[in-house]
């Protein structure tokens, strides 16, 4: 019986199925106990045999294969969507955590080389990661949280470099609300990274690139100017009128493009200072504002209308400059015999839909607003507005040439804060720029967590 068990086991396809000894005498315990562990006996059964009971043994065991089987399926299923699964079941008495075959493969090993263990999976998980990964862990067993969680995790491969996954951890629970199980699907995105790393040092190269560009033509434009001023100073009797007027353009010119490459050069340090955040009393930081723009505010007989503004987490040097630009832009483009800018929050509802389009708004999310009663944009430019250089008025427009620098750093402050900016306006009855922040609080430090 137990050499038919072997050969049985060695056919092609047979490896799970179900096996029953049936003997008329009672065997050696040890060597019944060997069939058991090293060839996958499900039963021995001896004298006397009570057919209903061998029946519904037997009926219990193809039950228990075909549920078998319907796993496989499961997890080659779950295996062809995914770079792998974990699968962790929470028992009193015994923790019994599955790496998934597709998994070991993407960190390099073979099923039988990694032990099904959390410690076998946090040891592959870099230090950097580690923090996330049981934090969230430690919120699941603690009941803590209930919600599904996404991690991105850095994984240590076996032959080389890391391997970086996209983790989504569910939380399972029985009809009693107990922990049953912890799931987590891996989608392997080291090759995204890599580009994206690649994508970051090209654009970090090309910020270093202008900022070099944008130093070193200061000079030789401080020359020209200098060189047109001593020219205009030294001859200004003995030149005709029609040559003052082109060296008056090239002076003009030498300005303006020393003012475009200061503009560049802020531009290129926008990255490059670390954001520093903090809960920001906001509505302090726009008296602030309002003071540095006092002239042009003075000038235009305009009018500041800020509402009270909710504490905003974020930095408090760059947003400060966001609602600068808009303010200034507001009095710039305005030909109202009062100028009038109003500074609030509103909710999405208050937004129109219109204006919504390719915008992804939280629910969580503080939308503020800048609103004027100037001239408007057009809506065919309420997209390139935004762009660098771009400008919907010419070189002859009585509002000036405007490098469209602005609007463009105030994007590039408000998406460093992971929010959208967008405009609605109306042709000749002002316009309205919103922009959001998330309401983030203080983040958890995770350096502490072992």
């Amino acid at each position: 019986g137990f050499d038919l068990i072997k050969n049985i086991r060695k056919l092609p396809g047979h490896q799970l199925t179900p096996l029953v000894l049936i003997s008329a005498y009672d065997q050696d315990p040890k060597k019944i106990a060997k069939a058991y562990t090293e060839h996958g006996l499900f039963d021995f059964i001896s004298k006397p045999i009570l057919p209903d009971l061998l029946i519904t043994k037997i009926r219990s065991y193809v039950d228990v294969y075909h549920m078998r089987q319907k796993n496989d399926f499961y997890d080659s299923l779950i295996d062809l969507n995914t770079d792998g699964y974990i699968d962790w079941k929470l028992d009193q008495k015994e923790s019994n955590l599955v790496i998934s075959k597709n998994l070991k493969l993407n960190l390099g090993y073979e099923e039988s080389d990694l032990e099904n263990s959390l410690d076998s999976l946090v040891s592959c998980i870099e230090e950097n990661s580690r923090p996330i990964f049981l934090e969230a862990i430690n919120e699941f067993l603690q009941n803590l949280s209930n919600k599904a969680k996404t991690l991105e995790l850095q994984f240590r491969n076996k032959n080389r470099g890391s391997v970086w996954m996209i983790s989504k951890l569910k939380l399972l629970r029985n009809e009693l609300g107990e922990p049953l199980r912890i799931v987590g699907f891996m989608t392997n995105i080291t090759k995204e990274k890599s580009a994206t790393h690649d994508l970051q040092k090209s654009n970090d190269d090309l910020d270093e690139f202008a900022y070099l560009i944008a130093h070193d033509l200061r000079e030789p434009l401080r020359g020209i100017k200098s060189y047109v001023d001593m020219l205009m100073m030294d001859n200004s009797d003995s030149l005709g009128i029609e040559v003052k007027e082109k060296l008056i353009k090239i002076q003009n010119l030498a300005l303006h493009s020393n003012d475009l490459l200061e503009k560049l050069l802020f531009f290129s340090r926008v990255d490059k200072r670390q954001l520093s955040f903090a809960t920001v009393n906001l509505n302090q930081q726009l008296d602030n504002v309002v003071v540095s723009l006092e002239n042009l505010i003075n000038e235009k007989s305009a009018v500041i209308d800020i509402k009270k503004l909710p504490p905003c987490y974020c930095d408090s040097v760059r947003v400060p400059e966001v609602f600068r630009n808009l303010i200034e832009n507001a009095l710039r483009y305005n030909d109202s015999i009062q100028p009038v800018v109003e500074i609030g929050v509103c909710k999405k509802s208050d937004v129109r839909a219109e204006c919504l389009e390719g915008i992804d708004l939280c629910k969580d999310d503080v939308v503020y607003y800048v609103k004027d009663n100037g001239i408007g944009i057009p809506l065919k430019h309420f997209k390139n507005i935004f762009k660098m250089f771009k400008s919907i008025h010419g070189r002859n427009s009585k509002y000036g040439l405007s490098t469209g620098f602005g609007l463009s750093f105030a994007k590039k402050i408000v998406e460093n804060h992971h929010g959208q900016i967008w405009v609605d306006s109306d042709l000749g009855h002002g316009s309205c720029f919103y922009f959001t922040m998330p309401n983030t609080q203080i983040p958890i430090n995770t350096s502490n967590l072992s």
